[in-house]
C-alpha cells in the first residue's frame, strides 16, 4: 500500500508541473513575437528590397548618362543640334500630291525677304505644292513673291500678314494637315481680285473689281459654285480655281443658239422726181405761103421730135444721207490704256512679250503693269488677236483646239510651253518660246517677266507639253 500511495503522489506531483510558455503572461508573448516579427524584417527582406532599389537607381543613372552622351553629339553637330524636336514633315493627304520634301534645320530657322538658303528651296516647293505659289526654277533666294506666297498662307490661317516664315509659321507649313490655298469674305489681295475679273466675265459678278472679298463676291461665287457642281459654301478652294481658271467653266446663262442676222439691206436712195417733158409743137403740115403770093402748098415733112431726157430735181437737203451700219469691233481685254497695237499672228505676240519684259511678277496680276505666268500668256494672246478666256496654265496646256506638241525637239517660235515643278502632279507654270532654246516667262524666281534659256536641265526634266497657237 505504501507503495502505491508513493506512486499515486508523484504522478500528482508531475502533473502540477508548469509548461515554458506558462511562465509568461499573455502581454509578454505578444511582445516577443513582435520582436522576433521586426528582426525577421530587418534581417531578411530589407536587405531584399535594398538590393532591388540599388539596381533601379543603376538603370536610371546609366539612362541619364546615355542622354547626357546624345546631347552632347548633338551639340557637336550644328545641324542636328539645331533641328526642333517636331516630326518630319509628310506627304499631305490629298491623293496625287508628291512627297514633302525632307525637313532641314533652316527650314525652322526664321527666313525672310532678301534671305539665301538652300531650305528656300524646300519652302517653296512647299507652297507650290498647296497652291500658294506658281511654280519656277527653284533658288535659294527669299524674294518678293515668296513672302507674298507666305502671307497668303498666314492670311489661310488668319494670321498677320507680315510674309515672314518663322518656326512656327514652318512647322504649319510643312504639317499633314497643312492647309492648302483659298479665300474667303473679308480677304484682299490681287488673287481675289481676279476671281472677281472671271467671275464677271461668266456673268456671276456685277460688282467693282476691286480685290476685295465682300457679300457681293461671297454670293457670286456661291452662284458659280452652284451652277458648276461644286460644294457650295462660299469659300474660293484650289478646286474652284482650278476649274474658274478652265475652259469648263459653265457661265451664269447657259448659251441660247443665236440665230443666223438677216443682211441689212442697203437705203434706198429717196426717188427723184421727174421734170414733165417739154413738148415739140407740132409742126404745121402746110408751109407758109410763098412771098409772091401763089396758093401752092408745099409739102413738107415734120422735123424729127428732139430727143427730150429726164433731169433730175436735186434731192431734199432736209433728208439726211443714210449711212450704212458698220459693226465695232469687239474691245479685247485686257486693255492697257494705249494705244500699242501689236497686229495678229506670231510676231505680234512675241513683240507684246518682249515689251513686257522687266514688268512685276504679281500672282494672279494680268497686265498691264504686273502678271504671273498665265497672265502674260493671256495679255499677249488676246494683243495678237487670239480670243480666248483667262486661264490658269494648267488649263492653257488643255485647249485642243490648238496643236499639242509632246516633244522639245519639236518646238517652232510662238508655241506656249508648259512646265511643271519636280514631283507636282499638274502643270505649273507657261512661258513663250521665242526661238533658240529661249523664252519669255513671268518669273515668280525673279520677281519680274524675263528672256531666258529653257534648255536648262530644270526645265527640260519638267517639260510636260507645248500648244502651239498660230
Amino acid at each position: 500500500m505504501p507503495s502505491k500511495k508513493k506512486q499515486l503522489q508523484t504522478e500528482r506531483a508531475s502533473s502540477r508541473q508548469i509548461s515554458p510558455v506558462a511562465l509568461f503572461s499573455k502581454r509578454a508573448r505578444t511582445w516577443i513575437v513582435a520582436v522576433c516579427s521586426v528582426a525577421l524584417i530587418c534581417f531578411v527582406l530589407l536587405p531584399l528590397c535594398l538590393d532591388r532599389l540599388s539596381s533601379a537607381n543603376t538603370q536610371s543613372a546609366a539612362a541619364i548618362e546615355q542622354a547626357d552622351t546624345s546631347e552632347l553629339e548633338r551639340a557637336a553637330d550644328p545641324l542636328t543640334a539645331a533641328a526642333p524636336s517636331t516630326p518630319e514633315p509628310t506627304a499631305t493627304p490629298d491623293e496625287g500630291s508628291p512627297a514633302t520634301p525632307e525637313v532641314h534645320v533652316s527650314q525652322y530657322s526664321t527666313l525672310k525677304v532678301d534671305d539665301k538658303y538652300p531650305a528656300v528651296i524646300q519652302l517653296h516647293s512647299r507652297l507650290v505644292t498647296l497652291g500658294y505659289l506658281e511654280s519656277d526654277e527653284p533658288s535659294e533666294w527669299y524674294n518678293d513673291a515668296t513672302a507674298d506666297a507666305v502671307s497668303l498662307f498666314q492670311r489661310t490661317l488668319n494670321l498677320e500678314m507680315t510674309g515672314v516664315a518663322d518656326s512656327a509659321l514652318q512647322e504649319k507649313l510643312f504639317s499633314t494637315d497643312a492647309a492648302s490655298y483659298e479665300a474667303k469674305l473679308g480677304d484682299n489681295g490681287s488673287d481675289v481680285r481676279s476671281m472677281q475679273s472671271l467671275l464677271a466675265e461668266l456673268g456671276y459678278y456685277d460688282g467693282k473689281v476691286n480685290g476685295y472679298f465682300g457679300v457681293a463676291t461671297e454670293e457670286a461665287l456661291k452662284a458659280f459654285q452652284s451652277k458648276n457642281d461644286m460644294d457650295v459654301d462660299g469659300i474660293f478652294h484650289m478646286d474652284d480655281r482650278d476649274l474658274l481658271y478652265s475652259q469648263d467653266a459653265k457661265p451664269a446663262v447657259d448659251p441660247t443658239p443665236v440665230p443666223t442676222p438677216k443682211p441689212t439691206p442697203k437705203p434706198t436712195k429717196k426717188p427723184t422726181a421727174t421734170q414733165k417733158p417739154e413738148t415739140t409743137k407740132k409742126p404745121s403740115s402746110a408751109t407758109p405761103r410763098p412771098d409772091d403770093g401763089s396758093d401752092v402748098v408745099i409739102p413738107v415733112d415734120p422735123p424729127e421730135p428732139e430727143e427730150t431726157s429726164v433731169i433730175g430735181v436735186p434731192e431734199d437737203p432736209a433728208t439726211p444721207t443714210p449711212v450704212p451700219l458698220v459693226t465695232p469691233e469687239p474691245i479685247e481685254p485686257p486693255s492697257d490704256g494705249g494705244n500699242t497695237s501689236y497686229g495678229s499672228g506670231i510676231d505680234a505676240m512675241i513683240a507684246c512679250a518682249q515689251d513686257q519684259i522687266g514688268k512685276r511678277y504679281v500672282l494672279g496680276d494680268e497686265g498691264p503693269n504686273s502678271f504671273d505666268c498665265s497672265g502674260l500668256v493671256y495679255y499677249c494672246l488676246t494683243k495678237a488677236g487670239v480670243k480666248t478666256t483667262r486661264f490658269s496654265a494648267n488649263s492653257f496646256s488643255k485647249v485642243d483646239k490648238w496643236t499639242l506638241i509632246s516633244s522639245m525637239d519639236d518646238l517652232r517660235r510662238g508655241d506656249l510651253l508648259f512646265f511643271t515643278d519636280d514631283g507636282a502632279s499638274r502643270v505649273t507654270h507657261t512661258g513663250i518660246y521665242i526661238g533658240g532654246g529661249t523664252m519669255i516667262d513671268a518669273s515668280s524666281r525673279n520677281k519680274k517677266v524675263v528672256k531666258r534659256s529653257c534648255t536648262t536641265s530644270y526645265w527640260t526634266r519638267n517639260f510636260v507639253c507645248a500648244r502651239r497657237v498660230f
